[in-house]
């Protein structure tokens, strides 16, 4: 499966380079034929190739009498009861088809960028979400869809995609304040300043178990107790707030920023982007006592990373050259994914 990806990733790589614009058919049919390259590779992996497959399995088999697994995921393994023969393989084929699909559909509409945006999308999200966390998959594609309406106004549609993203993982509630985001260029200076202050209220210790201890609802105090003895015993494992990674994202935020007017001139929606990621990055030292809540939520609105990375490009007057660029992150982030956290075997 390793090597799969790899020799994908050296493909898309190498389409990222070619002057496909003049010809938009060629360019769209390598655009769809790599969607369901994707499609098929996660549907079909079988187990062994990531932690969460068997664990899918038993959900499927159980989540009949569950009550607390999203709705969507009860009525596709129902589907899949009744009309697919009771084959939980066809789960995962509905799973690949929703969270790939829908990043796909995000990409044709939100960048002329498809196959550096596919790039960032294979070496990070697409292992971390259609390979593995295939709810929050789903839930991160409806994230991407809402960037349109965000920028439009259009709260009717924005409403109706987050009330789908919930369906499919819970977790996507997290998406409705970012419709209070705007392409406002000039209140960026607010954004650029949340790092920082979520590090200085890190110094402090303050951070979000000791405001939920504060909360007089016994229920909250107990659930912070519990959760600190956890750490402290050493079963949750803490976050680190300046690794490498985490560091470069910052600096890597900032130099966007740098460069916003000749960048946001390319992608209309570059600033409400730019603005999410900032959101993304704080929110992970804000909860980064919690870090299964850190986790969660980072992961899902770093998803605008396929859309906002290989935006940089428009930051250099040499394009082709500074396409190396997304493709060296790329590169960084697929080495971490697959030989350091081990996400897929």
């Amino acid at each position: 499966m390793i090597i799969i990806l790899i020799i994908l990733f050296v493909a898309v790589s190498i389409l990222s380079f070619l002057p496909l614009e003049s010809n938009l058919i060629l360019k769209e049919s390598l655009f769809f034929v790599l969607g369901l390259i994707l499609m098929v590779i996660a549907a079909f992996r079988g187990e062994g190739v990531d932690r969460d497959y068997t664990t899918y399995i038993e959900l499927y088999h159980t989540s009949v009498y569950e009550i607390n697994i999203e709705v969507f995921f009860l009525l596709i393994a129902s589907i899949v009861r009744n009309l697919f023969f009771d084959n939980v393989l066809f789960l995962f084929l509905i799973y690949a088809m929703i969270g790939v699909g829908l990043k796909f559909f995000a990409i044709h509409e939100l960048t002329s960028l498809w196959f550096l945006s596919v790039l960032i999308y294979i070496s990070n999200f697409y292992m971390l979400h259609e390979m593995t966390q295939i709810r929050a998959g789903a839930a991160s594609g409806i994230l991407l869809l809402c960037i349109k309406p965000i920028y439009e106004r259009n709260f009717k549609l924005f409403l109706i995609l987050v009330i789908l993203g919930v369906c499919f993982h819970y977790s996507a509630i997290v998406i409705i304040p970012l419709y209070f985001i705007n392409s406002n260029k000039s209140n960026m200076l607010r954004y650029l300043l949340l790092v920082p202050i979520a590090y200085v209220l890190y110094f402090l210790r303050i951070t979000l178990s000791t405001v939920l201890a504060t909360l007089p609802i016994p229920a909250i105090q107990s659930k912070v107790i519990a959760y600190n003895a956890l750490m402290a015993s050493g079963e949750m494992t803490e976050i680190n707030i300046f690794n490498f990674l985490f560091l470069f994202k910052i600096i890597l935020c900032f130099f966007l920023i740098w460069r916003l007017q000749s960048i946001a001139a390319k992608n209309k929606y570059f600033i409400i982007l730019l603005k999410i990621y900032i959101i993304a990055l704080s929110t992970f030292v804000l909860f980064s006592d919690f870090p299964t809540l850190a986790f969660r939520i980072t992961e899902l609105l770093q998803v605008v990373e396929v859309i906002l990375i290989p935006l940089i490009v428009y930051a250099f007057v040499e394009k082709r050259w500074a396409t190396l660029l997304p493709i060296s992150f790329a590169a960084l982030l697929m080495w971490l994914i697959i030989f350091y956290t081990k996400i897929i075997m």
